[in-house]
């Protein structure tokens, strides 16, 4: 494959509906950011890529094992801690951005776990992996991009139209995160 096929792939891999779970943790992640904190929300979600590109290369190397039933559930933890973590912090400081930072590094290395195996198909015959991860990765960065603008979108629509509360917006984004993450947790064991 060429490396327009694994961007696109990374795009995808955040777009997709069916794999929810990235984008509910960007939403969890950027539920206390108004769209004119832009450059500080790219920045936590570009520290959520590192993490997701460290493991998803160490696991596709098989340098560290992969525990598939584990990191499936942990996905929806991560977005539940992060989604509380806004649910809970009253006003955004640098304190706030660092730990908010800090979970979206920490937390993307659990999350490119979840995708090694794919990843892992999708290599093939490739003889190196560093040119299909720098793509995929871009692609997921690319992705997780567009997913921000549309949510910042919407954001600028209910609270300049709509006249709704950013207190509001913050509060439906982190609980309809929370909530579906806690759905995840709980169809993960039955």
């Amino acid at each position: 494959m060429n490396f327009s096929t694994y961007f696109l792939l990374g795009i995808e891999h955040i777009t997709d509906l069916n794999g929810y779970d990235h984008m509910l943790f960007i939403a969890a992640l950027m539920a206390s950011f108004y769209w004119s904190d832009i450059k500080s929300i790219l920045l936590q979600v570009t520290a959520f890529t590192i993490g997701h590109s460290i493991t998803l290369a160490l696991v596709s190397l098989g340098i560290i094992p992969l525990k598939a039933d584990l990191v499936e559930f942990l996905i929806p933890v991560t977005i539940f801690i992060t989604a509380i973590y806004h649910l809970r912090s009253s006003h955004q400081n640098e304190q706030f951005k660092k730990i908010n930072f800090t979970l979206a590094g920490l937390f993307g290395l659990v999350h490119g776990m979840g995708f090694s195996n794919f990843f892992q198909s999708l290599l093939g015959k490739e003889t190196s992996l560093l040119k299909p991860l720098f793509a995929f990765n871009l692609g997921v960065e690319m992705g997780q991009i567009l997913f921000i603008i549309t949510l910042f979108i919407l954001q600028y629509v209910l609270l300049t139209f709509f006249k709704f509360k950013f207190i509001w917006w913050k509060t439906a984004l982190s609980s309809l995160a929370a909530s579906l993450s806690l759905f995840m947790i709980y169809t993960h064991f039955i």
